[in-house]
């Protein structure tokens, strides 16, 4: 549904082993700027902002490596200062 906005998706599992998540293949905001602040500014805390005042807690946690990204619906997001994967 928004494959046009980050890239082509599949459903899986998330990040905490429960039903509820999807893995963009190759994130377009990654693939186009290879910027981790393009990344986490463009995409990850504004799509993060929107479900959880939605209602709908939602925690997306990109692979810079394979240019994947986990969305994991449901589960609530780790903040930017306490997650390793930020400089």
């Amino acid at each position: 549904a928004f494959g046009f906005l980050v890239g082509p998706a599949r459903v899986n599992l998330r990040s905490d082993g429960q039903y509820g998540g999807i893995v963009v293949n190759k994130c377009k905001f990654l693939q186009e700027s290879g910027c981790k602040g393009m990344c986490l500014h463009s995409c990850k805390l504004p799509a993060e902002q929107l479900f959880d005042e939605l209602g709908l807690p939602l925690r997306v946690i990109p692979n810079f490596d394979t240019q994947e990204c986990q969305w994991s619906f449901g589960e609530v997001s780790v903040k930017v200062e306490e997650d390793g994967d930020w400089p």
